[in-house]
């Protein structure tokens, strides 16, 4: 039997089925190993979706710790809140002050005389002239601090200032940051500075005890991201605080802040 015609045969059909067109090709997609499936991606999520952020106390603008250890939250208050209550006489004209004295403070050229309920007569003399900057002092009289036995003194040195608070009785002297605003229950007070630029005197917050007759400091903080413009009681252990915020739009903020125990 003659193999030769079988053979060829058989060589020409598998030429055939082994020989694809590109245009075949093209029109058959390529499987994708297993293996080589990319991961699936997830989109960020939008505001819709996204899981709610933690709070975070942002030191100064929502507490202020104090070296004690306690905590004073500051919590954000209205202008309209501010303005209902009493603030400080902002009248700076001391000759006003010096006739409401009925007669125990006194102006004579440099000097500042105040007479002291035991009798004796405190007298306070200006110093402008000395080259000492050390030396340089000026003091004006701002009255009484409203339902208490002390006179209010604002002294300003060469570069820098501060606030006396004067014993009417003895003449006992206590230097306070800034101007004194005592609490409706009269025991005790807040002083406050706001000195943001310059940084010549302390930015900050002091509140001093009266129970005893004698102010004696409870606490002090000292501000970095807002000066305390002006403070005012909204009662006997809540202050609200007129804030200036030199890098902030708006510059100008309110706070209620509530006194640790």
């Amino acid at each position: 039997m003659n193999l030769y015609p079988i053979l060829f045969t058989l060589g020409g059909i598998l030429l055939i089925s082994c020989d694809s067109s590109p245009q075949e090709i093209a029109k058959t997609p390529a499987r994708i190993p297993a293996a080589a499936v990319q991961p699936k991606v997830i989109p960020p999520a939008d505001s819709a979706t996204a899981a709610p952020a933690a709070k975070i106390l942002r030191s100064e603008a929502d507490t202020l710790k104090l070296r004690n250890g306690s905590v004073a939250r500051l919590t954000p208050a209205r202008e309209a809140e501010f303005a209902r209550l009493n603030g400080i006489d902002s009248d700076t004209t001391e000759q006003k002050y010096i006739q409401l004295a009925d007669g125990r403070a006194q102006r004579r050229a440099d000097k500042l005389l105040l007479t002291l309920k035991n009798g004796r007569t405190l007298t306070l003399t200006n110093n402008i002239t000395d080259p000492d900057e050390e030396k340089h002092v000026v003091y004006r009289f701002r009255g009484p601090l409203a339902n208490s036995n002390f006179w209010v003194l604002d002294v300003t040195r060469w570069e820098s200032g501060f606030v006396l608070l004067i014993n009417q009785h003895t003449g006992r002297r206590t230097q306070l940051w800034g101007r004194p605003v005592l609490a409706p229950n009269g025991t005790h007070l807040v002083t406050f500075n706001s000195d943001m630029e310059a940084g010549y005197s302390p930015n900050g917050l002091e509140i001093w005890s009266l129970e005893s007759g004698i102010p004696m400091l409870r606490w002090n903080r000292v501000v970095n991201t807002w000066g305390p413009e002006e403070v005012r009681w909204l009662n006997d252990k809540t202050l609200i605080i007129r804030q200036y915020y030199p890098d902030s739009t708006p510059q100008i903020k309110y706070a209620r802040l509530l006194l640790p125990q």
